[in-house]
């Protein structure tokens, strides 16, 4: 798992914080397992197109300051972090398949570099 990142070419942003609905900053690394991994899920599926959601899922309408390309980096940053957690074996079968889907959309915006 540690290795997907690189698989898929993500960038990592440095500087990334989140931001939750409340308005509050928060580095993603002091994010509980459990909640960074639902937020990435909710985020991805936000994104992803309709053939790429994992389910079940939500629609979620968010908040004009969760822009695409913030949503996109949030994706990236929460990937890579949970890659390096302990996380559980549902956990992990749901980031293989985001992982699975992001190399299908390797050209998909969310996955290039701001270089690209």
């Amino acid at each position: 798992m540690k290795d997907l990142d690189k698989l898929v070419g993500m960038y990592i942003p440095e500087d990334f914080v989140w931001r939750n609905r409340d308005g509050q900053l928060f580095a993603v690394k002091d994010m509980k397992t459990k909640h960074l991994f639902h937020t990435l899920r909710l985020i991805w599926n936000h994104l992803a197109p309709v053939t790429m959601k994992i389910h079940p899922f939500s629609n979620y309408k968010y908040p004009s300051y969760y822009t695409d390309d913030y949503l996109a980096k949030a994706v990236r940053v929460m990937f890579h972090e949970l890659s390096n957690r302990e996380i559980n074996d549902y956990q992990m079968n749901q980031l293989q398949r985001i992982a699975e889907r992001a190399v299908d959309l390797k050209e998909y915006y969310m996955l290039k570099t701001p270089s690209e």
